[in-house]
C-alpha cells in the first residue's frame, strides 16, 4: 500500500481489503506452509523438525562439491 496514492478513507478501504485477503490466503512459514484460512478451517500444520535431514543434505552437498573438479581457476 506504500506505493499507492490514497486520498482518503474511502479510497483506502479497497486496498486494506485486498491486503487482508492476500495475507489470509498466502502460505506462511510459521504455519508450515498452510494459509491462515486453512488453519482457521481446521487444518493443523504438522510440527516436524527437519534439522537432521538438513544437516545430512548439507554434508552430502559439501562432499559432492569437494569431488567436482573445476575446469579453470580464476
Amino acid at each position: 500500500m506504500y506505493h499507492q496514492k490514497i486520498e482518503d478513507f474511502e479510497h483506502l478501504l479497497p486496498f486494506v481489503q485486498k491486503a487482508i485477503e492476500d495475507f489470509n490466503n498466502r502460505p506462511h512459514g510459521v504455519l508450515n506452509g498452510f494459509t491462515p484460512m486453512e488453519v482457521l478451517n481446521g487444518q493443523l500444520p504438522l510440527k516436524i523438525d527437519y534439522s537432521e535431514q538438513l544437516a545430512i543434505a548439507k554434508a552430502n552437498r559439501i562432499a559432492l562439491n569437494r569431488k567436482i573438479k573445476t575446469c579453470c581457476v580464476i
